[in-house]
C-alpha cells in the first residue's frame, strides 16, 4: 500500500495565496488531534499558468506559525503555506489512514506565516542549493534597513538570466530579481510539486555584480573580510562587514564607530579603527580543536600605541592588554592562555595561537619603525611549529608549541582585545584585508595569497 503514497499529494508542498475559506473540522476517533482545534483553509492564487485552490489543515499549537496568529486565519489573508502530505504522527501509516486523518484536506500545513516575498528585488546571494541538473534555489539579502532574506528558484531554461549565464548564479553575486511568482513554467500536464524550500519562482535575474572571483586558495577557507566587498555604512559609518568566505560570519558594529575609507591602502578601501573603542564583532565559530590555522592581515598601523594601561609602555601593550587588529577571546576567565589574536604594530608584530600553553605569546620586533606604512603581515599555526612572515618574508620561527587550539570563545573581534573595560587595548589604524584558514597554507598556496594581496595593495612599492 505505501508504494502509492506518491499519489496522495494534491496540492504544491510551498505555496502563496490568499485565504478563500476556513472551515471548522470536526475531529472524531481515533484522529482526534489530542483535542486541538483544527479548520482547512482555502488557498487560491495563479500557479502553472493557472488559477490553483487547495485546501490545507491547520492543527492549532502544531502547525507553525510565524507573525500570525491562529485566530488571525481569515479570509483574504495572504500567507505561505509550507506543507507535507501526513499530518502529524501519521509519516509512514498506510495511504488509506493518512486520507481519512486529513478530513478531506489535500495537505496537512507544516509552516504559515505572511512574509510578503518581493516579485522585484536587488540583492545579494548569500547561498545557493542545488536540487539536480539545472536547479537551484538561492538566499538572497536585500539592502534595505532590516536586511530580510527570501529565497528563489532559478531553473536554467527557464529563468532568463542578463548579462551573463547560469553559472554566474554564485555566493556573493549581486542581482537583480523581477516578476518573481509562484508558477514555475513546466508543460502543461507535468506538476513541478515543489519549489524545493524556495519562496517564488525566479522569472527574470539580472547579474548586476559577478560574484567574487576567488584569487585565493579555498580549501579550509574559514574567514575573509575585505574592505572592497560587502561593507554597510550610512555616510562612510559602517554597521556591518560581511565574510566573503562563504560561513556568513559577518561581522556587526560592537562599540564606537569604525569608518570607510574610499582610498587608504594602495588606494583602496579600507576600515578605519581610532584606538578609542571603534569594535566590530562576529559571532558562530570557534578556533578550537584546530591543530592548524593561518592568519593573513593587511593594516596600517596610524598611530604610536603604548600601552594604555600601567607597565612599561611596551608598544601595543603588555600581553593582558593587546591592541588587537584581530582576536578571539578565551571562553571563560578560567580557560587560561587560550586566545586567538593578530596585530601588527610601527616598531613590532604581535601574535598568538592559544593552545593553554604558558607562555603562548610571541612578539617580534621589526629591524627599524615603520610609522604608519600599510603591510602585510601572515603567522601560521601548524601543530608544534609557529611562523610569522612580514612583506612575504619569513621573519620568525617558534617550535615546541602545543598543537591543538583550545579555551577560545565563539565571537571574535576586529579593532580590539578580548576582555572590558576602557584599556582593552583598542587597535588605531586602518584595516583593508583579514583572511583567515583552518589550516597552514603550504608555500604555493600561501604565495598565491602574497601575490594577490601585493598586486592589490602594493604595486606601487618598490
Amino acid at each position: 500500500m505505501l508504494a502509492a503514497a506518491s499519489n496522495i499529494t494534491a496540492a504544491p508542498f510551498e505555496i502563496e495565496g490568499y485565504i478563500k475559506q476556513v472551515r471548522t473540522i470536526e475531529t472524531k476517533p481515533p484522529y482526534t488531534f489530542n483535542g486541538k482545534q483544527v479548520v482547512s483553509i482555502y488557498i487560491v492564487g495563479h500557479r502553472f499558468g493557472k488559477d490553483f485552490d487547495y485546501q490545507f489543515m491547520v492543527v492549532k499549537d502544531s502547525t507553525q506559525l510565524e507573525g500570525i496568529s491562529f485566530s488571525d486565519l481569515v479570509t483574504g489573508k495572504y500567507v505561505r503555506v509550507k506543507g507535507r502530505a501526513e499530518p502529524p504522527a501519521m509519516v509512514g501509516k498506510p495511504i488509506q489512514e493518512i486520507r481519512e486523518s486529513r478530513y478531506g484536506c489535500c495537505n496537512y500545513a507544516l509552516h504559515i506565516d505572511t512574509i510578503a516575498t518581493p516579485k522585484n528585488i536587488s540583492a545579494l546571494i548569500t547561498r545557493t542549493e542545488s536540487f539536480g541538473p539545472g536547479e537551484i534555489v538561492v538566499t538572497v539579502r536585500d539592502d534595505k534597513p532590516g536586511k530580510r532574506e527570501f529565497k528563489y528558484l532559478v531553473a536554467e531554461g527557464k529563468t532568463t538570466i542578463r548579462n551573463g549565464g547560469f553559472s554566474d548564479i554564485k555566493v556573493s553575486a549581486k542581482i537583480d530579481i523581477s516578476n518573481a511568482g509562484i508558477n514555475v513554467p513546466v508543460p502543461q500536464e507535468v506538476d513541478h510539486g515543489k519549489l524545493y524550500g524556495a519562496d517564488l519562482f525566479a522569472t527574470s535575474v539580472a547579474i548586476i555584480q559577478g560574484a567574487v572571483q576567488k584569487e585565493i586558495p579555498t580549501d579550509g577557507l574559514q574567514l575573509w573580510f575585505r574592505a572592497d566587498r560587502g561593507v554597510t555604512h550610512s555616510d562612510n559609518k559602517v554597521t556591518q562587514w560581511d565574510d566573503q568566505s562563504g560561513a556568513n560570519l559577518h561581522a556587526k558594529l560592537n562599540r564606537g564607530q569604525p569608518m570607510l575609507l574610499n582610498s587608504a591602502i594602495g588606494g583602496k578601501p579600507a576600515i578605519y579603527f581610532n584606538g578609542k573603542g571603534d569594535v566590530l564583532e562576529f559571532t558562530g565559530w570557534s578556533p578550537n580543536e584546530l591543530t592548524a590555522m593561518t592568519i593573513i592581515i593587511v593594516s596600517a598601523n596610524t598611530e604610536y600605541q603604548p600601552e594604555p594601561g600601567p607597565g612599561k609602555g611596551a608598544e601595543g601593550g603588555s600581553h593582558s592588554t593587546l591592541q588587537s587588529i584581530l582576536n578571539w577571546p578565551q571562553s571563560s576567565s578560567d580557560a587560561r592562555w587560550g586566545i586567538v589574536l593578530l596585530s601588527a604594530y610601527q616598531n613590532s608584530v604581535s601574535f598568538r595561537f592559544g593552545t593553554g600553553q604558558n607562555p603562548n605569546i610571541n612578539n617580534w620586533k621589526r629591524p627599524a619603525s615603520i610609522g604608519d606604512s600599510p603591510t602585510m603581515t601572515i603567522v601560521t599555526h601548524d601543530g608544534a611549529t609557529e611562523k610569522l612572515y612580514v612583506e612575504g618574508e619569513l621573519v620568525w620561527t617558534q617550535t615546541e608549541k602545543l598543537a591543538a587550539i583550545k579555551n577560545c570563545a565563539s565571537n571574535g573581534f576586529i579593532g580590539r582585545w578580548s576582555h572590558g573595560g576602557d584599556n582593552s587595548g583598542w587597535f588605531a589604524g586602518n584595516v583593508a584585508e583579514i583572511i583567515v584558514y583552518t589550516k597552514a597554507l603550504d608555500d604555493t598556496e600561501r604565495k598565491k595569497v602574497e601575490d594577490y594581496l601585493k598586486a592589490k595593495y602594493f604595486a606601487k612599492r618598490k
